[in-house]
C-alpha cells in the first residue's frame, strides 16, 4: 500500500510544480477529466461504449473512424483541454 501512496504523492507533486511553472511563465494550465476518453470517438463525438483492454483499435460505428485506441483517447483529452481553454478565455472577455 505504501507504494501506491508514494506514486499518488509523486503525481500530485508533479502537477503542483507544473502548475507553478506555468503560472510563473504565463502559460495556461488546467487539469482535464480523463474519464471515459476511450469510449468517445474523437472524430464525431459519439459514445462507442466500453471496450476490453485487449481491444486496441477504436472503431466508431457512427462515422466509421478507425484509429489506435490510445491515440483516440489522447485526441479526446486534447479536445477537452482546448475546449476548456477556449471557454475560460471567453469568460474572461465577457466579465
Amino acid at each position: 500500500m505504501l507504494g501506491k501512496h508514494t506514486l499518488d504523492a509523486g503525481f500530485g507533486q508533479f502537477f503542483n510544480i507544473l502548475a507553478w511553472v506555468c503560472r510563473k511563465l504565463g502559460v495556461y494550465f488546467d487539469k482535464v477529466d480523463y474519464r471515459y476518453t476511450s469510449q468517445i470517438c474523437p472524430n464525431c463525438g459519439a459514445h462507442t461504449g466500453k471496450k476490453d483492454l485487449s481491444e486496441r483499435e477504436h472503431k466508431c460505428s457512427e462515422c466509421n473512424y478507425s484509429i489506435n485506441r490510445d491515440v483516440a483517447a489522447a485526441k479526446v483529452i486534447c479536445h477537452r483541454g482546448v475546449t476548456a481553454a477556449e471557454c475560460r478565455s471567453w469568460r474572461k472577455l465577457t466579465v
